[in-house]
């Protein structure tokens, strides 16, 4: 052997291949086993694997033509690298673009649907869409009331003594209460024709957090219809 790649071989090309597939799949690994969450969660992302793909490609160029000695310290910088994309320094979310609902806390969550502002003349959030569970409540569900639960979850790098504003800018009809990591944030937060804000920084940590919205649209009259009684929430969600 004099330490040059030959790529010209088969078997030498299967077996570095395996080498690159198995660094940052054992990274990722224990970055899940230290965090105490899926794998999948790590995973689940469209950009993140294009960006795992395309520097693992350039992995692939480099090790290539510098040999074994480089290989094996330059993956595992670049697939670090694609760890840190997951846990983010800042985050910014809005109603439509991510999170589900359930009529359980505990799921599981359907994708929310977009739904009409329940009042045109209500200040919107840019960027973001009210959303429910469908277009409309049905009639038996607008006479009688429903409660729904919204989920969303976001990764911090940091914890939250390096946050120096949370936010998460809503507005409901009927009501919503609002947990972050299991803690009671806001209560009874009532439909207004202008957002209101909440501050949570200080429930924030490191790696996963979540959010909960437990939201109510009231009984309507005896008679009334999704149109009578509508439902939603819009909201913007900025971590920074």
């Amino acid at each position: 052997m004099n330490g040059e790649a030959d790529w010209g071989n088969p078997l030498y090309i299967i077996v570095n291949v395996i080498a690159l597939s198995l660094v940052p799949l054992t990274i990722t690994y224990i970055a899940a086993r230290v965090g105490k969450v899926p794998i999948r969660r790590l995973l689940d992302r469209h950009c993140e694997l294009m960006v795992s793909g395309l520097l693992l490609f350039v992995a692939w160029l480099v090790y290539s033509s510098t040999g074994p000695s480089w290989g094996p310290i330059l993956i595992v910088g670049l697939a670090t690298i694609v760890l840190l994309v997951r846990y983010e320094y800042t985050v910014t979310k809005f109603s439509g673009q991510t999170g589900g609902f359930s009529g359980n806390r505990d799921g599981p969550y359907d994708d929310p649907t977009e739904c009409e502002p329940p009042y045109h003349a209500w200040k919107p959030i840019e960027g973001a869409k009210w959303i429910w569970n469908k277009k409309k409540p049905s009639d038996q569900e607008a006479q009688r009331g429903q409660t729904l639960w919204h989920r969303l979850d976001f990764w911090l790098l940091r914890s939250s003594h390096g946050v120096t504003n949370a936010t998460l800018t809503l507005m409901v009809d009927d009501s919503v209460n609002v947990y972050v990591n299991g803690q009671l944030v806001a209560e009874n937060i009532r439909f207004s024709h202008v957002p209101t804000t909440v501050y949570f920084a200080p429930f924030l940590r490191r790696w996963n957090n979540v959010i909960h919205m437990e939201i109510t649209n009231d009984p309507g009259k005896e008679g009334a219809s999704g149109e009578d009684n509508p439902a939603g929430i819009v909201y913007a969600l900025r971590v920074a």
